[in-house]
């Protein structure tokens, strides 16, 4: 008898990490129904933990805010993550940047 066994994970990226203070950048996983708001493009984002174990999006969290930040957004949808090959301590994420007037109404 032959028994397959598949496994999947699921990676749940909260807004906020434990303890972080709220910086006005949004995690989104869709495009936000009923505001305004302008598609700024995507950006590649390179983020190094040192450690044993793998970064998440959520270890890269307050420095991809930052950098959605400085290029004028205020909310994110990841797109793509990829752990380093050689260097499972790395990790790289597309994230698209939007900006959004969250005080309009439809």
């Amino acid at each position: 008898m032959l028994a397959v066994s598949g496994c999947t994970t699921m990676q749940y990226t909260a807004n906020a990490p434990a303890g972080a203070v709220d910086d006005g950048v949004r995690v989104l996983y869709q495009y936000p129904e009923g505001e305004k708001y302008q598609n700024l493009g995507l950006i590649d984002f390179d983020f190094y933990k040192p450690g044993w174990r793998e970064p998440t999006v959520t270890d890269a969290l307050p420095d991809l805010k930052a950098k959605v930040r400085s290029v004028g957004g205020n909310a994110l949808i990841v797109r793509n993550q990829r752990v380093g090959h050689l260097n499972n301590r790395s990790m790289n994420i597309s994230a698209e940047v939007l900006k959004v007037d969250w005080a309009a109404q439809p």
